[in-house]
């Protein structure tokens, strides 16, 4: 055997290819089946996930456990459209949003995480979102919002369009 068959294909080469093909499998199982590639578009999740960044979705994480607040959610808005959103209202909740602040079961809701500047807006306060009066979630509907308030599409939606959650 040529020295740089024995190189690429090692002592055995049956071997080289069956370990190939298990990983060609295992990489295809991996990011088409648990895994999904997105890359953000907007700014309505600033400053955690920003504009043009590219990042995975996690099919699986909630098989073993219900979805949680906090939790950053990829949600299926329409075929082969995804947004990425933070889960803030969970079933059974009465869901506020007064001044800008979200009011769950009528206690302020403390979000370290919130954004609410637009960048870019020569460092203004924008409106705040408008008053929503109490919305009662059904037993298996979330309260879904962006980080960047101002800049953000916000609102319930059913546990059959989470997708999954975000790797990173």
């Amino acid at each position: 055997m040529p020295a740089y068959r024995r190189w690429f294909f090692g002592s055995n080469p049956r071997k080289t290819l069956l370990r190939l093909c298990v990983w060609l499998v295992g990489v295809l199982i991996l990011f088409n089946v648990l895994l999904v590639p997105i890359t953000v578009v907007g700014t309505s999740m600033e400053p955690t996930y920003e504009n043009g960044e590219s990042n995975f979705i996690n099919r699986w994480p909630y098989s073993l456990h219900p979805p949680r607040r906090g939790d950053v959610v990829a949600i299926q808005v329409a075929p082969k459209v995804l947004f990425l959103k933070r889960i803030v209202g969970l079933p059974g909740e009465k869901v506020s949003v007064d001044r800008g602040r979200l009011i769950i079961n009528g206690r302020r809701l403390v979000e370290p995480y919130a954004f609410s500047w637009i960048p870019g807006r020569r460092g203004r306060r924008i409106v705040p979102l408008t008053l929503l009066e109490g919305l009662k979630l059904e037993p298996n509907e979330f309260f879904v919002i962006g980080d960047n308030r101002p800049a953000t599409v916000f609102g319930r939606i059913r546990g059959s369009q989470i997708v999954g959650k975000t790797v990173f």
